[in-house]
């Protein structure tokens, strides 16, 4: 039998073709889920990816959040170390781990749920003086407290724009000195021997002049008036004011002590058309009234536009009126003089004869024989060495034309001479009903301490010395060499050569023999002795300073503005003038092996002094730190110095010697209350040949008295960690 084997084979490809059916499905199966799993994976590297990206970017976002806040500070002395808050930012955490000189670095992390990121960033930080940085001077000399000058010389030389001396406190001017002054005084002036000529003198309270040359063109105001000597000539002599009520809307608010050319039927005073008016209401508040700005109807002053608030927080109704009720001062006991125009309250002349151009008092006058061009008095006029027989007298005033409200008296019995008698020479119509000249005021003496506080200045100064416990230490900031590279660094005084730096003269004392200031310490403060070579700049001082000595031949000026939380003593021994950096060149200042590099500007290749603009816009040439020759905290003591630039001091002021003269503004007393008594040598003060832009200073309330600050803040360098 033979066997056919072609049934076999059929089944075995069926079973084959099943067995490769599932195997492709297996295959298949085994690539779709390698896919799916590739996919899966895929997703996760993804989101893994995603999640740094998304901490990688918020700390980059802090990196420059960091950079913005250290731009908003105005020292780094407010910049701790240690954890800085973020508010507003999940997942960012800041951390500041170092501040060195004018570099800060900071830990930043920025955490996601799935990643963090942290950077390392150091950033330098630059802190200088920026636009609108100062005020102007109001004075060109202010002293807070008694000013009693005994001997020496006074001269005070202001240009238009400038007060002459405003004195919160007496001025005395007595013995042999001499004095050139004008200005104003919140207490009492005197003057007692030596003189004074061409001059203003204005005081609160009451003006004495006795036993001194005679002055010539001088004016003088004030509550009242005491001449007693003979002779020379004064262009104006004003003394009294009215008290007031003030009252609004019918009823008294406070009062006040103004000026006024009469009275009207309801008792309202007539405010005058110039001057300054103090208005004290109920609760303690007082405002001044600028008669110029204000406007007046009927005795209603509007006073919109023309006050402003000196103290307290009552508002002042828009329309007031001044209601009389009585007389403040307005005497004046005069001898003879020539005289342009005295008016007052009462007059009282004691000498014989007298030239007055005009006369006008608010009540009695009493004179010998005068020659008076006009006469105008509410009151009575008192010949009080004439004598009449009938109409024929003698000794009597010469007045070419007056009216009077009162009478005509003579004789030491104060006879009536009827008002219908006329009288040779004496051409005043007598008994004129409403005749008032009303009274000329008192001044109003606006003398503001200016506070001295140098902490401010420390981060725009160009060299801050000071203690590393005692250790004597130079921080260099703000500063550049010749080739226009940044010096700035710390330094230790007692372990550095700061003779040279770089190979170049930077700071030698003793006549170059000695390193600058190494024997200085916490409790004596620092000396410079026979500087031989020193840096142009703004120089910053914890504690009291001393400059004994300079070599003129190597070391002819300095130019430095020189700031002191203490003292500071200039001594006798030689030197030359002391230079605000503004008040010197540019190339002087700029063109040396160092320079300050925030006070200059050599951005278009010559030297330039650094511009702001102030809050109108305009640009002013010379930044209002670089007008400043001393600013100290404490006291001053001078012999024989010339200074370029404002001093400013909160203590008081001490002459030795020789006469000292500033060619700049001078503030005493601008923290506290400082008498001061000058019994030799003397003092100038000059502003006459000052620019409108050497006028400003830097103003109290910016950064702690430094002056507004720019800062600006770049990284250095970020790294991830």
């Amino acid at each position: 039998m033979t066997q056919s084997f072609l049934h076999t084979p059929t089944r075995q490809r069926g079973m084959a073709t099943i067995f490769i059916v599932l195997l492709a499905g297996l295959a298949i199966t085994t690539t779709t889920l390698g896919v799916m799993y590739q996919v899966r994976s895929t997703q996760d590297q993804q989101m893994a990816v995603h999640a740094s990206t998304q901490s990688e970017s918020l700390a980059w976002t802090g990196v420059e959040l960091v950079r913005l806040y250290l731009e908003q500070q105005t020292s780094l002395d407010d910049v701790t170390v240690g954890v800085l808050s973020v508010s507003g930012v999940d997942g960012l955490a800041v951390n500041i781990t170092a501040i060195e000189d004018n570099q800060v670095t900071a830990s930043i992390t920025g955490s996601t749920n799935l990643a963090s990121t942290t950077l390392q960033a150091v950033y330098t930080v630059t802190i200088q003086s920026s636009n609108g940085g100062g005020g102007r001077l109001s004075s060109s000399l202010t002293w807070n407290g008694d000013v009693n000058y005994s001997g020496g010389s006074l001269t005070v030389t202001n240009g238009s724009d400038l007060a002459n001396v405003a004195i919160n406190g007496n001025l005395t001017i007595s013995s042999g000195a001499q004095a050139s002054v004008s200005g104003c005084a919140t207490g009492n002036i005197s003057l007692s021997g030596g003189g004074v000529s061409s001059t203003s003198l204005s005081a609160e309270g009451n003006i004495s002049i006795s036993s001194m040359s005679s002055p010539s063109g001088i004016s003088v105001w004030a509550k009242n008036i005491y001449i007693t000597q003979d002779g020379g000539s004064y262009n104006a002599i004003k003394a009294g004011a009215f008290t007031a009520d003030i009252v609004s809307n019918g009823s008294t608010i406070g009062t006040a002590i103004t000026g006024g050319s009469g009275m009207n039927s309801s008792g309202a005073i007539i405010p005058l058309t110039s001057g300054t008016t103090v208005l004290t209401l109920s609760d303690g508040t007082v405002y001044t009234l600028d008669l110029e700005d204000a406007s007046q109807s009927g005795g209603v002053i509007t006073t919109t536009g023309a006050v402003t608030r000196i103290s307290g927080s009552a508002e002042l109704p828009a329309t007031i009126s001044l209601i009389y009720s009585g007389t403040h001062g307005g005497t004046i006991e005069f001898k003879n003089a020539t005289v342009a125009a005295l008016w007052g309250n009462t007059a009282t002349l004691s000498g014989w004869s007298g030239t007055y151009t005009s006369f006008k008092t608010h009540g009695d006058a009493n004179v010998i024989n005068p020659t008076i061009t006009s006469l105008l008095s509410g009151g009575s006029l008192w010949a009080t060495q004439a004598g009449c027989s009938g109409s024929n007298c003698w000794s009597m005033p010469s007045v070419t034309s007056g009216t009077i409200a009162g009478h005509l008296y003579y004789g030491g019995g104060k006879t009536l001479v009827a008002d219908s008698t006329a009288i040779s020479g004496v051409n005043v119509s007598r008994g004129q009903t409403g005749t008032d000249p009303g009274l000329p005021g008192v001044p109003y003496c606006n003398v503001q301490a200016n506070p001295v506080d140098v902490s401010g200045f420390r981060d725009v100064a160009n060299y801050v010395f000071y203690f590393d416990d005692s250790t004597p230490m130079l921080k260099i900031q703000n500063v550049k060499n010749a080739s226009g590279t940044s010096i700035d660094g710390t330094y230790n005084i007692l372990t550095t050569d700061l003779r040279t730096l770089g190979g170049l003269n930077f700071m030698q004392c003793n006549w170059y023999s000695a390193h600058c200031l190494r024997n200085a310490t916490p409790t004596n403060g620092w000396t410079l002795t026979g500087i031989y070579r020193f840096p142009s700049g703004v120089l910053w001082f914890y504690g009291d300073v001393t400059i004994d000595g300079m070599s003129t031949g190597t070391q002819p000026s300095l130019y430095n503005g020189i700031l002191t939380t203490g003292d500071i003593t200039l001594t006798s021994s030689g030197h030359g003038p002391l230079y605000a950096p503004n008040f010197a060149t540019p190339a002087v200042v700029c063109n040396g092996n160092f320079y300050p590099s925030n006070l200059c500007d050599k951005s278009s290749g010559s030297a330039a002094f650094a511009t702001w603009t102030d809050s109108s816009g305009t640009v002013h040439t010379g930044l209002p730190l670089g007008n400043v020759a001393i600013a100290a905290q404490g006291d001053m003591s001078t012999s024989g110095w010339t200074i370029h630039g404002h001093v400013m001091l909160g203590g008081t002021a001490l002459t030795n010697g020789a006469k000292t003269t500033i060619y700049g503004g001078l503030s005493v007393g601008g923290n506290t209350v400082s008498d001061t008594l000058v019994s030799q040598g003397g003092l100038e003060v000059n502003t006459s040949s000052m620019t409108e832009d050497q006028t400003y200073v830097p103003t109290g309330d910016e950064s702690s008295s430094s002056g507004s600050t720019t800062t600006t803040a770049t990284v250095r360098w970020v790294r991830t960690l």
